[in-house]
Order: structure tokens, then C-alpha cells, then sequence
């Protein structure tokens, strides 16, 4: 569930607060129409930060949709898609439908960098195929642990991210590492 705390700011005497999104905004602000977003927690673009009831409803559409979405699941989400704002009605329907492949591979701790890690990944634990006339058994033989020394993961992650695929790493402190593919 997204929890997003978000600083705002009062646009006629400059106070700022915290609150956590989604929320009673009649309760947490008195007048919210008197409120800009200046940041939020986790650092995600907002595109119209001057509708917070707006990015409120949305915050519980998704949740009442999509309840497994969390706000660092949403941060990768929005970093790889082109459209990554939460305005946009179609970024807003994938992310409640589920419309988008988003795989955590931070647990992974392979000899290769993060783009080959996730061409293994998909190729040898989750089968997804990467180029035309490759089968399950092929797939099958390549996870095969003498093989994937053999194989250029290089090469197989141009193949992935030609349709779209993406690697999304965050900063150290976060940690995280993410397979996202968004329809």
C-alpha cells in the first residue's frame, strides 16, 4: 500500500508539514487548496503540485486497485516509464491493473553487472524468450549451470531491452536493483 509522505507548504503564511498521502485531507489541512507539494518521501516527480486533493484521490484509487503497490515499488515504476506521471490516466491504469512486469533482483549476487544479471534472470528462471525461434528448451538448456558461463549476457540484455526491458537501479543507501518492463 502507498504511504507517501509528502511535504507541503502554505502558500499565504509559508508553513510547511508533513503528511502522509493517501489521507482525510479535510482533517490533515484545514483548507488544502492553500497547499503546494514541495517534496515528497520518496523523491517522486509530482507534475502538478498544486492539486493535492487531485494526488490524494489517485493515491487511493491505486491503493484500493492495487493494494501490493508501495511507494518504492512506485518510484522504480515511475523512473522507467516514459510517462511517468501520476496525472497521466494511462500511467495511472497500468499501475492499478497491474499492466507492467517488475521483477526485485537485489537478492541476486552473480559475477556479471546488472544488465547481464538480468538477462539471466530472464532467460534462465523466468523463461521469457529473447529473440524469435527461441523455445522453452532452449531456455531449459540455458539454465543449465555449466551453460551460462558460455552465453554473451551482454548481447542477450540488447536483445531484452530492444523491447523494452529496463534495469533500474537505486542509490546504495536504498539498495534496490529492478527488472521493469512497462506495456
Amino acid at each position: 500500500m502507498i504511504q507517501l509522505a509528502v511535504e507541503v507548504s502554505d502558500l499565504d503564511c509559508g508553513e510547511s508539514k508533513v503528511i502522509v498521502l493517501p489521507c482525510n485531507l479535510r482533517a490533515e489541512l484545514e483548507n488544502h487548496y492553500d497547499f503546494i507539494v514541495l517534496s515528497t518521501t520518496p523523491n517522486i516527480p509530482i507534475s502538478r503540485n498544486d492539486d493535492i486533493s487531485g494526488l490524494n484521490d489517485i493515491l487511493d484509487d491505486i491503493n484500493s486497485e492495487n493494494p501490493g503497490m508501495t511507494e518504492d515499488y512506485l518510484k522504480v515504476l515511475m523512473e522507467a516509464s516514459s510517462s511517468g506521471d501520476l496525472f497521466d490516466p494511462e500511467f495511472v491504469r497500468k499501475l492499478k491493473e497491474n499492466d507492467f512486469m517488475f521483477e526485485d533482483i537485489s537478492g541476486l549476487r552473480w559475477v556479471m553487472n546488472a544488465k547481464e544479471t538480468a538477462a539471466c534472470y530472464l532467460a534462465t528462471e523466468l523463461k521469457v524468450p529473447f529473440d524469435h525461434g527461441i523455445t522453452d528448451e532452449m531456455l531449459d538448456v540455458l539454465s543449465e549451470d555449466a551453460m551460462t558461463d558460455y552465453i554473451n549476457w551482454g548481447q542477450v540484455w540488447d536483445q531484452y531491452s530492444s523491447v523494452g526491458f529496463q534495469v533500474i537501479e537505486q542509490e546504495p543507501t536504498a539498495g534496490g536493483r529492478y527488472i521493469v518492463h512497462i506495456k
